[in-house]
C-alpha cells in the first residue's frame, strides 16, 4: 500500500513543518503554530498507528491525541510511531505494540500516545517490530521485539521498556534500524550492527545473526553518517569521510546502487 501524500497547502494550513516521517504505509509531521508543536499523521491506521483515538485509515492529516499539552520536536512514523516530546526530551509512542515496541512496559497496541520513562532523547531508530532511542551523552536504549537480537543485548528475549545497551564501549553518536536489525555509528566513527543477518544487515561478512554488536567489515574510512531502511526494510548506506557511499544487506531491487541485484553482506560502494 502506497501512502497518499496530502499536497504542501494542505500541511500548511495547520502550522509551520518542523519535523516530517515516512515509511511504508504511514506517514508524520510536526506541525508549530502559536508558540506549540502538533504532531499529525495520515494513512494506514488498523492498530491506531495515526495516534488520534481511532483505527480507521486516514487519507489526510489527524491529531495525535496526547501530546497537546507536551508538545513534539520530531516524530518518526511506522506501524507504530514515536515523538521526541519538548518537554525534557521525552518520548512518547502509539500504534502497533504486540512486541512491547511501545516501550510502555504493555504487549498490546495503542490508538493514543503512550509516554516512555526516557529523557534526554536526541534521535530514535524504528525497525520492524522494535525502537531505539538515543540520549545526549551517546547512550542507546532499545526495546520491543529481539527475536534475532536486535536489541543488542546478546539474548532473545522481548524487552517492553527500555533497555540500555551497554555492549558498545565507544559513546554512539548515530543509530539505525532496518526490519529486524539495528545499527550504531559509535563517535569513534566506526559502524556496529546486530540482529538478523541472513541477506548481510549486520556487515560483518556472514549470515550469521548476531545477538550483540559487532564492527562492520571493510569500510575504508570513518564513518560520518549511517542510514538504514526502517521497518519494512533490510539494508543499510554509510557515508565516509571521503564523501563516498557504501551499503550492504538485501539488494534485490537494486537498492544498494551496485549496479547488481546480488546482496551484499560486507559494505560495497555505491556507483555515484
Amino acid at each position: 500500500m502506497y501512502v497518499f501524500l496530502p499536497s504542501a497547502e494542505r500541511v500548511a494550513d495547520k502550522g509551520v513543518l518542523t519535523s516530517l516521517s515516512a515509511d511504508t504505509n504511514t506517514a508524520c509531521a510536526t506541525m508549530s503554530w502559536a508558540g506549540s508543536n502538533n504532531t499529525y499523521c495520515w494513512g494506514y491506521n488498523p492498530y491506531g498507528g495515526l495516534g488520534n483515538n481511532t483505527t480507521t485509515n486516514s487519507s489526510s492529516p489527524v491529531q495525535v491525541q496526547g501530546l497537546t499539552y507536551l508538545g513534539s520536536s520530531r516524530v518518526y512514523a511506522g506501524s507504530r510511531s514515536c515523538s521526541i516530546l519538548n518537554s525534557q526530551a521525552g518520548v512518547a509512542c502509539w500504534g502497533y505494540g504486540v512486541y512491547g515496541q511501545l516501550g510502555n512496559g504493555g504487549n498490546t497496541s495503542s490508538s493514543t500516545a503512550a509516554l516512555i520513562s526516557l529523557r534526554g532523547i536526541i534521535s530514535m531508530a524504528l525497525g520492524a517490530y522494535h525502537t531505539c532511542a538515543l540520549d545526549t551523552a551517546g547512550k542507546v536504549d532499545c526495546w520491543g521485539a529481539n527475536g534475532s537480537g536486535q536489541l543488542g543485548f546478546g539474548d532473545t528475549t522481548t524487552r517492553t521498556t527500555p533497555s540500555a545497551l551497554t555492549a558498545l564501549t565507544s559513546p554512539t553518536a548515530e543509530i539505525a534500524a532496518a526490519g529486524n536489525s539495528t545499527c550504531a555509528r559509535t563517535a569513534a566513527s566506526a559502524v556496529y550492527c546486530c540482529g538478523e543477518n541472513l541477506e548481510g544487515q549486520v556487515g560483518d561478512g556472514s549470515a550469521q545473526t548476531r545477538l550483540s554488536p559487532v564492527q562492520v567489515q571493510g569500510l575504508p574510512a570513518a564513518a560520518v553518517s549511517v542510514r538504514g531502511a526502517g521497518g519494512g526494510g533490510g539494508h543499510y548506506c554509510a557515508q565516509l569521510a571521503d564523501a563516498s557511499v557504501w551499503c550492504w544487506g538485501l539488494n534485490v531491487y537494486g537498492q544498494l546502487g551496485d549496479g547488481t541485484h546480488a546482496s551484499r553482506f560486507a559494505p560495497v560502494r555505491m556507483q555515484l
